[in-house]
């Protein structure tokens, strides 16, 4: 009973840290080399959300070609990950998802590839309704701007996996078949997360696998505008949401979940569109 009443207060001081956290900075007129390009981005996110592209839909394929010519342009190492995936919901008792799955892969060599290397992700596919524009063509724009950015400046000393899962909207099936089949899943010490579930807004890391110090405090010291707090991970482990990075922590990953949360009406709507997501997850990421 106790814990019934104090849900909404929890959740309520959530909402007012979020809102208090959640302006963005301020837009740049001009970025200069090796900064995230809020106007490549966007103009990404227009041609990947231009109509709803569910998997196995021919605007998806589109999108996936899309990407595939976007990341081999960067110079890349580029592959297409083909299955069919199946994976029980157990939230839901005995229903079970299944879809083909196209998971995009891209690799940037590090120095010395035999350290875990470090996965940034984001997942291509939208729902039914919706041309996806904040969930996740926001998120998959964000990380093809990190690899230009990365592959145009020094050699990292690890590798760097950009995975672009399919399917997240079907049950996270593209992350379970990475994570579940892929050589590449036992390459990977940490994983970057990239979601939305809105239209606008900072992006604030909500979530961070167990043990996390060292990781909040690498994190802090490196990000842009670096915006999160221990009282949303709560909030979250409440509610029964999961992302890509659910499958990863499963699989033993360390990893950082991040999303913008504004604009809650677009989410999964037909609203989802690019003409209503605004600059400010860009500037954020």
């Amino acid at each position: 009973m106790l814990a019934l009443i104090l849900l909404p207060i929890v959740l309520f001081v959530a909402l007012v840290v979020g809102w208090r956290a959640g302006n963005p900075p301020a837009v740049r007129v001009a970025e200069a080399a090796g900064q995230f390009s809020t106007a490549r981005a966007s103009a990404l996110v227009a041609d990947i959300a231009r109509a709803p592209h569910v998997s196995g839909s021919a605007e998806h394929a589109r999108v996936r070609d899309v990407l595939i010519a976007n990341l081999r342009g960067l110079g890349l190492e580029v592959s297409v990950q083909r299955s069919f995936g199946v994976r029980q919901m157990s939230r839901f008792g005995a229903a079970i998802s299944t879809a083909p799955v196209e998971n995009v892969i891209a690799v940037l060599p590090g120095r010395d590839r035999a350290q875990p290397g470090v996965a940034v992700m984001a997942h291509y596919d939208s729902v039914a309704h919706a041309p996806g524009a904040g969930d996740d063509a926001a998120g998959t724009a964000a990380v093809l701007e990190t690899a230009r950015i990365l592959k145009a400046g020094p050699q990292p000393v690890r590798d760097v996996y950009f995975i672009i899962t399919d399917a997240e909207e079907l049950g996270l099936i593209g992350a379970h078949v990475f994570f579940g089949e892929s050589p590449l899943a036992k390459r990977i010490g940490a994983v970057v997360n990239v979601e939305a579930r809105g239209s606008r807004g900072l992006a604030t890391m909500f979530q961070t696998s167990a043990g996390n110090a060292a990781l909040i405090d690498l994190w802090a010291k490196n990000a842009i505008a670096p915006s999160g707090n221990s009282l949303t991970g709560a909030v979250y482990r409440m509610l029964p949401n999961d992302t890509d990075l659910t499958v990863a922590l499963a699989a033993g990953k360390t990893g950082i979940n991040a999303a913008f949360v504004d604009g809650q009406f677009d989410y999964h709507s037909p609203t989802d569109s690019p003409a209503n997501l605004d600059n400010s997850w860009a500037i954020s990421r």
